[in-house]
């Protein structure tokens, strides 16, 4: 490894000298063709580490003004995408199930449990939770 300048550089300059993201940890080999095509070659041990972070408004004003009026999951790149959101009210009510967001429809105003179901990239489902205040 210390051939290719990998012993003493962060994991980024890995993904970058490697030429893509991993999905999957493993052993992957690369060959480097510096200056003067001096080729050199070696493995990497690559490990995923999912940390699967979503971010979710605190509050959302469906009102019609285009802003924040519908309550939806920004998934970070660790994340292949959501399967399921469910909002209930405070007596554990559902009123929606699905994916793509809450427009708050004919809910009052007032604080609304979220829970989700999202894939990360590696495969595995995360469960997500938190809590939602929606204001008229």
């Amino acid at each position: 490894m210390g051939r290719l300048g990998l012993a003493h550089a962060k994991p980024s300059a890995y993904i970058h000298l490697l030429g893509g993201a991993f999905t999957r940890g493993g052993s992957y080999s690369c060959t480097r063709v510096p200056y003067k095509s001096c080729v050199a070659g070696g493995s990497v041990e690559v490990a995923v580490l999912p940390r699967g972070r979503a971010y979710a408004p605190m509050a959302f004003g469906p009102n019609g003004d285009g802003r924040n009026d519908i309550f939806v999951l920004s998934l970070c790149p660790e994340f292949e995408g959501l399967l399921s959101l469910r909002v209930y009210n405070r007596w554990s009510g559902l009123l929606q199930s699905a994916p793509n967001g809450w427009d708050g429809e004919g809910a009052l105003t007032g604080l609304y449990l979220w829970q989700a179901q999202a894939a990360l990239i590696n495969g595995e489902v995360v469960e997500l939770k938190g809590e939602v205040l929606l204001a008229r």
